[in-house]
This record gives structure tokens, sequence and C-alpha cells, in this order.
């Protein structure tokens, strides 16, 4: 009950402890090192990790950022490529077509109204 702190601890031990195997590629040194380095005028311990941490979320935040810009791009363009296509179809249609083009409309402003008043009916019972 009455042992020091040090024997239960045994806080030299950690001291001379080995190497620290490296994380994701990061270069980390052993606690002798560290402690030699927190002397030094560079930021060591948690505030290294802070500033790595924070330039590595950074980087990835802007990396997001131009995957997202070029992928919003290509929906842009693809979108766009895709709409210019069926309005120069629709209006070929219409130019060579009129009464089978008027036919399908009618058809189809038919079929959208039916759903519709079915899709009322069933949302008021």
């Amino acid at each position: 009950m009455a042992d020091r702190a040090e024997s239960l601890y045994n806080a030299g031990k950690l001291r001379n402890s080995g190497p620290v195997a490296p994380i994701r590629g990061g270069q980390f040194v052993s606690g002798e090192a560290a402690m030699r380095s927190e002397s030094s005028e560079q930021p060591s311990g948690p505030k290294l990790l802070e500033k790595s941490s924070t330039d590595r979320s950074a980087g990835a935040f802007r990396g997001v950022k131009a995957r997202a810009v070029s992928l919003y791009s290509a929906v842009t363009d693809t979108s766009s490529k895709i709409t210019t296509g069926i309005w120069r179809r629709m209006s070929q249609k219409k130019d060579e077509q009129p009464l089978q083009f008027l036919a399908a409309m009618a058809g189809t402003a038919f079929v959208i109204g039916v759903l519709l008043r079915v899709w009322r009916s069933r949302s008021y019972e």
C-alpha cells in the first residue's frame, strides 16, 4: 500500500523503450529522441502532431475539393450534351413528322394526367 509511485509506474523503463513504428509513412522517434528534440525550437509532441494532422486534413480537404470540382464539371458537360441531343432530336421529329409528334405529346400528357390523378386519390385515402 505504501509503495512509491515510481516503483508502480516504472517511468524509467518507458524512456528507454525501443523505436516506435511509423504510421502511414510518418516519421516517429523513440522516447529519448523525443525528449532531446523538445529543447529545440521546432514543435514537438502534441504541437507537432497537431500541426501535422492539420496539414494532412487541409491537404485532404484540398484534394476532395479539387475532385468535387472536376466531377461537377464532368456532370455539367455530360448533362449539357444529353439535353442538347434531346432537344435536337425533338426538333427534328417535330419538323419531319408533325402529326406523329403531336400524337406522342398528347399521349404523354394523358398518361401523366392519369398517373397524377391516381397518385392524388391515393394520398387522400
